[in-house]
């Protein structure tokens, strides 16, 4: 058996992108300037203060992938959805990345922050749907309006 870690894409098509995966809300303790949690009394106890982080996307992290603007027929089959949903199919070797359907693309644009965190309006993208194969991942992707 080959082994996948080592598939090479083809050069033709191939870009660099920026991805974003959406980060559900969660719970983080207030830190001191030393960065130790700080605590407050309640009926007698330490409590952790609580702070909570409101949901985002995560930090874009840079990838390459063959990108391929057209075929849209074959991909239907692939896909199973309309060829009117998405722009493009973005390729990488299989589990190298964490995106998922809920993720967003940059191409033509660099991701910028707002507030400590991604600005999701700059993304060119949505990734509509995953496949999977034996050695690829394949994302459909659809132009964001901006």
């Amino acid at each position: 058996m080959r082994n996948i870690r080592h598939v090479r894409l083809p050069q033709a098509n191939k870009e660099k992108f920026y991805y974003a995966t959406w980060v559900e809300r969660s719970t983080e303790y207030q830190r001191d300037e030393n960065g130790n949690i700080k605590y407050v009394l309640v009926n007698g106890k330490n409590r952790p203060i609580e702070k909570v982080v409101p949901a985002h996307f995560s930090n874009p992290i840079m990838f390459e992938a063959s990108i391929n603007e057209g075929g849209k027929q074959a991909d239907v089959v692939e896909f199973g959805i309309d060829t009117g949903s998405y722009t493009a199919v973005l390729t990488s070797p299989k589990g190298l990345f964490n995106i998922t359907e809920t993720s967003l693309i940059w191409r033509e644009t660099t991701p910028t922050f707002k507030d400590g965190y991604v600005d999701d309006s700059t993304a060119d993208y949505n990734v509509v749907k995953k496949t999977t194969s034996q050695l690829y991942d394949r994302f459909m992707i659809a132009k964001r309006v901006k």
